[in-house]
Order: structure tokens, then C-alpha cells, then sequence
């Protein structure tokens, strides 16, 4: 997972340790990296026990960097950082493992299975209530609506961030992210379908991959979806029509943002690749390099 604010972009992830004791249970340690241009990178070392699946900088009045997951024994976890350099645990909870968090209107909105936090600082969490047990991935916010995406075909919608409501979308996989750009919320599932609406409340589904799609951002004018290949990813700068893009790895780079005028993705065994912004048009792979 990558995060940036105008200055530092911060990546974040786990190792995990599989001791020889019977039961046998693996131990996550946090791994954090930080770069000042995107293209040197430097090891954060940290002994916060956690598996961090999403991290988000939010702006006033927090400032600061947030990063959520679970540790080993399954509890929810919160850790912030100012500088993406020191880090503090903020945040121990039930066994509810947190997969997004993000911050609009000044609070933050973390989320996983069967929960959804706020925080305004980052420091300090209150627990919003659920109707059901849903699992959540991500939220996102456009146009005064709050949309949040998770288990098949579970999209939530809220004008206040505070209070939920479940719209139909006609999905049958597992919504694994969500963003709003150009005017609309697009999010992607594990079936490979892709999901737009304008308003959160009237939803249009359909299969754009044979692959299952994880994330999905909006940097340089154009939507990214990467595949679950590792290989390629889907690109639109309107969000109906596709075209499938190769970065050159065969490594799995789920994470993707916009710094500093590049493309950095994020994934499998700690690779990060870069893409200077903008493309030069009709681009062909591979676009992104290492």
C-alpha cells in the first residue's frame, strides 16, 4: 500500500515470521519505506507488531500519515507518522482486521470486517455502527456522497459520513476498492467486474477482466486498474472504455499513486516501479520501468 503528501511518499507492508512452536502462528512485523522523490528509498525500521493492508495521508487539521492492517494475534491496528519516518500505534481494537482508510472533509474513515472508525487527528478513534456484519474495503467521497465498497456486491452510501445505507449494484464478486474521478465512483471486484455511478445511489456493472481487479486510482488524467497477473493493467480516462497497458514485471504491484509527476507502483517483494508523467501518446509496453 503507498501513500504521499506533497513532500514524502511512504509505502507500507509485512513480514512474517512462521516459528517452529506447535501451534504454529505467524508473526507480522511492520515494513515501512519512504522516499523524498520516488525513486531512492529508505527502510523505516520498526518493531510495531502488524500486517499493514492501507495507508492514507490526510491533510488539516491531522497532517499526518495513517496506516491500518491487524497484528498477529487477528487485532485491528491503527499507526500514524507525521514524517513517514517514526511511527506510534494509535490504535489496538477487536479482532476486526482493518483493509482502508482515508481522509475527507478533515476526518479520517478506516474500515475492515464488520467495522468503520473515525478519527480527526488520527490519534484518537470512535467506532461508527453497522447495520448487518459487512466486510469493507475502501471508501471514497465525490460529489457530496460517501461511498463505501466490500463483500459481494456491499455497497454503502452516506451524505454525512456518519449514517450508512446498502445500494444494490448488481455485482457478484468481492468490491475490493472504490474511487471518484471525472464526475463519477468507479470501483472493481474480485470477479473482474467494474462498477460506475455518478451519485452512489444507481449503479451499472460489467466484466472489463477474466482476472481479479484489487485496486483502482486516478493519476495523470486516467484511471489504473491493476490485474491480478502482475503483468498488466487496465487504463481509462473516462471510466467506460479500456485499454490493458504492460509494466514491465511479472511481479503483482497492487499499489499505485501520483508524485511528483510519476506514476510509483508498489507490490510483491518489496518492487516499486516508476512511470514519468504524462505518457507519451499511444505509449506501448512496457510504460512503467524499474
Amino acid at each position: 500500500a503507498i501513500a504521499a503528501n506533497a513532500t514524502t511518499v511512504v509505502a507500507v507492508g509485512s513480514s512474517g515470521t512462521l516459528p517452529t512452536s506447535s501451534p504454529a502462528v505467524i508473526s507480522f512485523l511492520a515494513v515501512i519505506s519512504s522516499s523524498y522523490d520516488g525513486t531512492k528509498w529508505f527502510d523505516r525500521p520498526t518493531t510495531i507488531n502488524a500486517s499493514l493492508a492501507a495507508i492514507a495521508y490526510g491533510g488539516a487539521p491531522a497532517n499526518t500519515f495513517v496506516a491500518v492492517g491487524n497484528a498477529t494475534d487477528g487485532s485491528s491496528t491503527i499507526v500514524t507518522s507525521v514524517d513517514g519516518v517514526s511511527w506510534s500505534v494509535r490504535y489496538r481494537g477487536p479482532r476486526q482486521t482493518l483493509f482502508g482508510v482515508k481522509q475527507f472533509n478533515g476526518r479520517f474513515l478506516a474500515v475492515g470486517t464488520n467495522v468503520m472508525l473515525s478519527s480527526v487527528d488520527g490519534a484518537n478513534w470512535s467506532s461508527i455502527p453497522l447495520t448487518g456484519s459487512p466486510t469493507l474495503s475502501q471508501v471514497a467521497y465525490g460529489a457530496g456522497v460517501y461511498v463505501v465498497a466490500g463483500s459481494p456486491g456491499t455497497l454503502l452510501r452516506s451524505t454525512d459520513g456518519t449514517t450508512w445505507a446498502p445500494r444494490p449494484c448488481g455485482a457478484s464478486g468481492w468490491l475490493n476498492d472504490v474511487v471518484f474521478a471525472n464526475g463519477r465512483f468507479v470501483a472493481v471486484s474480485s470477479t473482474g467486474e467494474l462498477v460506475t455511478s455518478a451519485d452512489g445511489l444507481a449503479w451499472t456493472v460489467r466484466t472489463i477482466s477474466s482476472l481479479p481487479l484489487s485496486k483502482i486510482i486516478f493519476a495523470g488524467g486516467r484511471f489504473l486498474v491493476p490485474r491480478a497477473s502482475g503483468i498488466d493493467y487496465l487504463v481509462s480516462t473516462d471510466g467506460e472504455t479500456w485499454s490493458m497497458e504492460q509494466h514491465g514485471s511479472a511481479l503483482r504491484l497492487p499499489g499505485m499513486i501520483e508524485f511528483k509527476n510519476r506514476i510509483i507502483a508498489v507490490g510483491e517483494a518489496g518492487s516499486i516501479l516508476t512511470q514519468t508523467l504524462p505518457p507519451p501518446p499511444g505509449t506501448s509496453a512496457p510504460i512503467i520501468t524499474a
